[in-house]
């Protein structure tokens, strides 16, 4: 009965290390957000400040930060762009309670990136979300 468990741990560690890109998830975590183009909504502090840091730590090409309190924007794309030269931020405030301000952070991003490559909603709305479980 020993012999037929560790057979089979064999087995599938085996099938694990061969079969899956094992370098890709555990010896690189970036390897999936550098050169990215990243947007962020409720950046402006709390944990979208926190990740917009984590995604410039990783080396994401773009970023474009997104929340009501813009002079807060500013500050952290300073200290971003200081902090991490291979990353740029753009600013775009935004009140995301309605449809049409959800539609216009879209568009503004696709307008200053050319494509999205990780959208991060991290801000509280009393809107219907719709319009981001459609797109």
């Amino acid at each position: 009965m020993l012999h037929g468990a560790l057979f089979l741990l064999a087995l599938a560690y085996a099938v694990h290390y061969f079969l899956l890109p094992v370098d890709e998830y555990l010896l690189d975590p970036a390897i999936g957000v550098k050169g990215k183009n990243v947007v962020l909504t409720g950046a402006s502090q709390g944990i979208g400040k926190s990740l917009a840091f984590e995604y410039a730590r990783f080396g994401a090409k773009n970023i474009v930060v997104a929340s009501r309190s813009v002079d807060r924007l500013e500050a952290l794309k300073v200290e971003l762009e200081a902090q991490y030269q291979h990353t740029t931020v753009h600013v775009h405030r935004a009140d995301l309670s309605t449809e049409a301000a959800s539609k216009e952070l879209i568009d503004f991003s696709l307008s200053a990136l050319g494509h999205i490559d990780y959208l991060v909603l991290n801000h509280i709305t009393s809107a219907d979300w719709g319009f981001w479980l459609q797109n």
